[in-house]
């Protein structure tokens, strides 16, 4: 689902886990999808807020 061309960003977004323990291949390949579009990431884990 994260690398299919038409998944909006909204749902990539609700694809992330904020728990560490809880990140499995789902998270990693939606970050490399968001990472890809130009999305940053913070030493969270997760998308960086401007």
């Amino acid at each position: 689902m994260a690398q299919h061309p038409n998944t909006s960003r909204e749902t990539l977004l609700g694809l992330l886990e904020r728990d560490t323990r809880q990140r499995g291949v789902v998270h990693t390949e939606t970050r490399r999808r968001l990472e890809a579009d130009g999305v940053t990431f913070g030493d969270d884990g997760m998308p960086a807020v401007d």
